[in-house]
């Protein structure tokens, strides 16, 4: 069993790096500090007996040396377009799937904040990708939505400051479409 928790760890490790090379960009350390250069993310990993969170690959240039950065030691961090930040507590599954610490790529900002969380899920026998959506008002209110369908209710409660949406999100018209419900809460929301 232990060759074969090893062999798994190693198989999603290889994984789970984003195609390519290391790409422009920069991260803030936990005191705020801007640190531009060369950088590549993982994604973490979950399964019957492990996590491992994503991780980022930092260079200062090309032929410098490669630091690890874990989700413990960076605020956030931009690569391209994308943005990353560093959230708590991320639940992939209704048991016992969860990052206490992990990165999430920034999908929309406003009265109410979208993230994306991306994993590898190994089930006990299949790798699979697996998406979260992470839905945030403010710093306390926070609905984590690994499976839409199953958890139509709990997003409905979420948006029960806008009645219209909660309905929307109840009623038959409504087809899970997450970021489209943040944009129709942020268009009369504005800040």
């Amino acid at each position: 069993m232990k060759q074969f928790v090893i062999i798994c760890i190693v198989f999603l490790s290889g994984l789970s790096a984003y195609a390519g090379s290391f790409k422009h960009g920069y991260y803030f350390d936990l005191q705020g500090h801007k640190t531009e250069g060369l950088l590549q993310y993982v994604q973490g990993s979950f399964g019957l007996l492990f996590t491992r969170p994503g991780y980022l690959k930092f260079r200062n240039s090309d032929d410098s040396k490669t630091v690890r950065l874990s989700p413990g030691e960076v605020q956030s961090f931009v690569i391209g377009n994308d943005s990353f930040v560093v959230l708590n507590n991320i639940k992939v599954n209704t048991t016992s799937g969860n990052f206490k610490k992990d990165f999430a790529v920034v999908i929309k900002m406003g009265a109410l904040n979208l993230y994306e969380h991306q994993c590898w899920l190994f089930n006990g026998k299949y790798n699979f990708q697996h998406p979260s959506y992470i839905l945030s008002k403010g710093d306390s209110c926070v609905i984590i939505i690994w499976n839409p369908e199953k958890q139509q209710e709990q997003i409905a409660r979420f948006f029960q400051d806008r009645t219209d949406l909660e309905e929307l999100v109840l009623s038959d018209k409504y087809y899970l479409k997450i970021p489209e419900l943040v944009d129709l809460y942020n268009s009369s929301n504005r800040n």
